[in-house]
């Protein structure tokens, strides 16, 4: 069994902690021990005896700079990685020079396995250049990445056993070619040569002390993905070495996810279709069926009333008159049933006319103010968004009224160069987008994947006490291309 990572994370906050022990645990072996100041920093690291340090940028009384000076005091070579919150370009610059590994923002943390492997092999190699030819190779070798070492000229100088199942060529046939000759396809030669000129030059560089996915070269022509990072050998400015991770497989599983994914959609539609033409017919057939019937019975109750005119019967004339009164309700209840499942204005005269119907029956049943404002012609739009626009503005006033709180409801449609913007602000209580983030808060998923089946973008805004704003950007016909 192989033995577990040992990884020191200086954190302060428990919760952050957890986030990135979480981010690691699928894909290291590795036990993990925590310090939160300096005292425990010096302590873990006599007794600890950490693989891998992961710092936060500011604790309270102690830095990450500090952190990292401790470290090389000792002269303890352990890779340092700065993750943190925010940080500028500036400070990550310095910290690296100083002798940081990488930097990993929080929001990122996706790309931290990478970066550990990547600084573990970055020691491996480092360690064999200190070493004998023979301890060399072996760690090398043992290294689970490709290893290429070149020099300043770009000649291949290392060349580990993974480079060499990677890319086809042997040690003893491809050490002192030129890494662009060789492994680089043509149309990435000339932007690798220029930015490794650059770099030289400047200190800065597009794909140095950073991980960069991009095609390699197989001996065989064939082309494939891969993720690397070229790195400078402390010890020496004009040495150089790139890791190299073959990731064709991982980007078949994503292709295979994404294809999935499009699926689901395609389907979500085809259901939300299905649905919406089912919701048609139900309120065609209460309008017209349920509808008619109920005509037919007010007219009966008519001709009774009429025919029972000058009977002195008052208790049959009063029931008589409530079964009039009832009807009426009624069939003023089927008709809004059948206005609910699917408006006649959204068909025939369009989808102002029919938001602008819901607003004023919803203001009716709420007592919540509504303000609507849209443009006066009405837009070319695909009768799919028509429908899923009028669906959202639905669901939206659906939650107001469940969880808002609000008094007031500003609805607006404007045109852009890109489509149609349909605003819908409350002045509700509003809520923690984080705290929610995790819920099953499926209205607002389905606001986000009807909107993507239209070939647009939803941006859902709120903060307690500041109300709640979606923003909903659709493309008018002729400028969406269906790509799912």
């Amino acid at each position: 069994m192989a033995v577990p990572l040992r990884i020191l994370i200086l954190e302060d906050d428990p919760i952050d902690a957890d986030i990135v022990k979480w981010a690691l645990k699928e894909s290291l072996n590795c036990i993990f021990h925590i310090a939160v100041n300096k005292e425990a920093y010096a302590l873990a690291l006599d007794e600890f005896q950490p693989d891998v340090i992961l710092a936060d940028n500011a604790l309270p009384r102690f830095s990450a700079k500090e952190a990292l000076e401790m470290l090389l005091h000792r002269a303890m070579d352990i890779p340092f990685i700065l993750v943190t919150g925010t940080v500028s370009e500036e400070f990550a610059a310095s910290i690296i020079r100083m002798g940081a590994d990488d930097y990993i923002l929080k929001d990122r943390l996706g790309r931290l396995p990478a970066a550990i492997d990547t600084a573990l092999n970055r020691k491996i190699a480092e360690a064999a250049l200190k070493q004998g030819e023979e301890i060399r190779r072996l760690i090398m070798n043992a290294a689970l990445d490709a290893i290429i070492c070149v020099d300043s000229s770009g000649l291949i100088k290392l060349w580990n056993s993974q480079a060499e199942n990677m890319f086809g060529w042997q040690e003893n046939e491809i050490t002192g070619k030129q890494l662009t000759e060789t492994i680089i396809p043509l149309q990435y030669r000339g932007a690798y040569e220029r930015d490794f000129k650059d770099y030289l030059q400047t200190g800065k560089g597009d794909v140095f002390n950073k991980l960069v996915e991009i095609t390699a070269l197989h001996r065989s022509g064939k082309i494939f993905p891969i993720e690397f990072a070229i790195v400078p050998m402390k010890g020496g400015a004009d040495f150089f070495c790139a890791f190299i991770r073959d990731i064709t497989l991982r980007k078949k599983r994503e292709e295979k996810l994404r294809r999935s994914y499009e699926e689901i959609r395609r389907l979500a539609s085809h259901l939300q279709d299905v649905r919406e033409e089912e919701r048609l017919n139900m309120s065609r057939e209460i309008h017209d069926e349920l509808g008619q019937q109920l005509t037919v019975i007010k007219m009966d109750i008519g001709w009774l009333k009429r025919k029972l005119a000058l009977t002195e019967s008052e208790p049959v004339r009063e029931k008589l008159e409530e079964l009039n009164l009832m009807a009426d309700e009624t069939i003023k209840t089927v008709r809004r049933i059948a206005a609910d499942l699917r408006p006649g204005l959204l068909d025939e005269l369009g989808l102002g006319a029919a938001i602008e119907w819901h607003l004023k029956e919803f203001q009716k049943r709420t007592g919540i103010k509504v303000q609507y404002n849209a443009v006066s012609e009405e837009l070319p739009l695909s009768g799919a968004s028509k429908t899923g626009l009028f669906r959202i503005v639905q669901e939206s006033l659906t939650n107001v009224v469940r969880y808002a709180q609000a008094k007031n409801v500003e609805v607006r449609m404007e045109k852009d160069d890109d489509g149609l913007l349909l605003f819908i602000q409350d002045d509700g209580i509003g809520f923690d987008q984080e705290k929610i983030a995790g819920k099953k808060t499926f209205g607002f998923v389905g606001m986000r994947e009807r909107t993507a089946m239209m070939g647009g973008s939803c941006n859902i805004s709120s903060m307690p006490g500041k109300g709640t704003t979606i923003t909903i950007q659709v493309p008018l016909v002729g400028k969406f291309i269906d790509n799912v």
